[in-house]
């Protein structure tokens, strides 16, 4: 197991996957509901019947398993840090709306029963829903740990860029974020005062081993950017996640991505090779 799979735990994924369900579940049984047996049905009257309630339970823990492994193969779970909300609430909406367009298509081809579709709608819309609102919750609970100093992962600022105090005041003013800044790596007079020097680039993965570093924020200036290449093969093997501040957009041909770290850019050069589950 990981450091970052030791300190986030199966919990956090866990309570994604159960609150999934849930959402999953109350959208059958709310839809179902308004459909068949709420005020509604005056306004649009059933006309073939009402179906059993047990057929639409049943069929529900089909499409949990099979939404599941959509949001899987979407990245909906793992020990994620600094979820975006919107983020979140486009993938959620991707991924029911996948998930919607395989069970109507398998009710399509079963004539053993026959499926309302506006059921259906209202289960789109009403999952889309409360699985966001459910999901919220849980970033909200993870955060709350955080602050208070559980679930934190270890962290280090590479260079000696002026970015690197702004990175360090971030994280410092933000424990939600769930880092620890452990110290700075190399010569750097922005932190000097603020960090103990863990040492310097040759020393970075004695580094990353001996203080237990998670995260490694790449904050190089002009004279260190041929270190970069460098910094990376050094840190072969090890699970450790690297952020790129924006300078250095135009040394990296690699893919990226950009993340908001409470209003700071930065660049996600290196990912963990085993994340969450």
């Amino acid at each position: 197991m990981t450091r970052t799979e030791e300190k986030n735990g199966l919990f956090i994924p866990f309570l994604q996957v159960v609150t999934d369900i849930i959402g999953i579940e109350c959208s059958f049984l709310l839809s179902y509901w308004l459909r068949f047996y709420s005020p509604l049905t005056k306004l649009i009257p059933v006309v073939r019947g009402f179906p059993s309630f047990k057929i639409y339970f049943l069929s529900s823990w089909a499409v949990v398993f099979i939404w599941l492994i959509i949001f899987k193969m979407l990245g909906l779970y793992g020990a994620r840090r600094n979820v975006n909300k919107i983020d979140e609430f486009y993938r959620i909406t991707k991924g029911v709306t996948l998930g919607m367009l395989v069970v109507t298509s398998a009710t399509f081809y079963y004539r053993g029963f026959s499926y309302s579709r506006l059921v259906f709608v209202m289960i789109w819309g009403f999952s889309i829903l409360l699985i966001t609102f459910f999901r919220s919750a849980v970033i909200s609970y993870e955060k709350h740990l955080h602050r208070k100093g559980k679930g934190l992962l270890n962290a280090a600022i590479v260079g000696s860029s002026r970015w690197s105090s702004n990175i360090f005041e971030k994280v410092n003013r933000h424990p939600g974020l769930g880092l620890k800044i452990a110290g700075y790596v190399g010569e750097n007079k922005f932190l000097a005062k603020k960090l103990t020097c863990l040492g310097n680039f040759e020393q970075i993965a004695e580094i990353a081993r001996k203080n237990k570093i998670d995260v490694f924020f790449l904050a190089l200036d002009e004279k260190e950017n041929s270190q970069l290449i460098s910094l990376l093969n050094k840190c072969t093997g090890l699970n450790i996640e690297f952020y790129l501040v924006p300078d250095l957009l135009d040394m990296v041909t690699s893919r990226l991505r950009v993340e908001n770290l409470e209003g700071l850019p930065v660049l996600k050069i290196k990912d963990v090779a085993i994340a969450g589950w």
